[in-house]
């Protein structure tokens, strides 16, 4: 099965809230989007994506993948991966008071889920050897980086030869809610990108481009669906095969270390 037939599946199946996450964050009003089942289910179709894709593409079992969390901010991404099965996962973030930043807010997950993040000293500069990992996975973060091609560069380095990049959530020059949220006074996208950006860094960095598509019309962090699963197989439905697709909210890739 080749990487986009296993997106599509991914995609396509519904996963409910999980409970043990909504307990450890049930007295956080920040981290209440997770509780959004929408939201909750994004982020565990994207991370079973990663397990699937991987075990695929590099012939292992997720037990035995080695993958950075880069930019872990409040945890959540690095608890689906394991629960996924992707036990050895290495959590790292940007070590700055920031809201966005482990170190800068709440991380109720990160406590009660005992994961251990490691603090970045710099801006792009990762703390870890050549070849270090069979995975790195970016979750919202390549957009909000001082220099995304030289993060990129860093990222490649410390990939295993053949080595695969997610990159999810990357804000969309022509999206729609981003338009709405700029208009409005709220840049908290540093960038917008599109497939000719995504093209552009890829060549840079020394990076393969194995999949590119773009996602997500509906608001899903502003509403609780009624429907949800049903609103969720319209909204891929409407990127897809739909001129909805113009105005998607996000582009997002797999990339191979060469």
């Amino acid at each position: 099965m080749n990487i986009r037939a296993i997106r599509n599946k991914c995609f396509r199946k519904w996963n409910n809230v999980d409970l043990v996450l909504s307990d450890m964050i049930a007295v956080h009003p920040s981290h209440a989007f997770l509780n959004n089942p929408p939201i909750s289910n994004v982020y565990q179709y994207l991370a079973d994506f990663v397990s699937k894709g991987s075990c695929a593409l590099l012939n292992k079992d997720a037990q035995s993948l080695k993958v950075l969390d880069w930019g872990t901010g409040k945890g959540q991404v690095t608890y689906f991966l394991k629960k996924f099965e992707i036990k050895n996962t290495i959590s790292c973030d940007i070590e700055e008071e920031r809201h966005d930043s482990t170190f800068g807010q709440d991380h109720p997950i990160i406590d009660k889920a005992n994961i251990k993040v490691d603090p970045l000293k710099h801006p792009w500069v990762l703390p870890y050897e050549d070849s270090s990992f069979d995975v790195v996975v970016s979750f919202g973060v390549l957009e909000h980086v001082p220099n995304d091609l030289e993060s990129m560069k860093e990222i490649n380095r410390v990939l295993k030869k053949g080595g695969l990049f997610f990159c999810f959530h990357l804000p969309r020059k022509t999206g729609w809610l981003h338009w709405l949220a700029r208009n409005g006074g709220d840049d908290y996208h540093d960038r917008l990108y599109d497939k000719t950006v995504v093209k552009r860094l890829i060549e840079k960095s020394n990076f393969e481009l194995l999949d590119v598509w773009n996602r997500s019309i509906l608001p899903k962090n502003r509403f609780d669906f009624k429907f949800n699963h049903v609103a969720e197989r319209l909204d891929l439905f409407f990127v897809r095969y739909t001129p909805l697709n113009l105005i998607s909210t996000n582009v997002e890739f797999v990339a191979q270390k060469k």
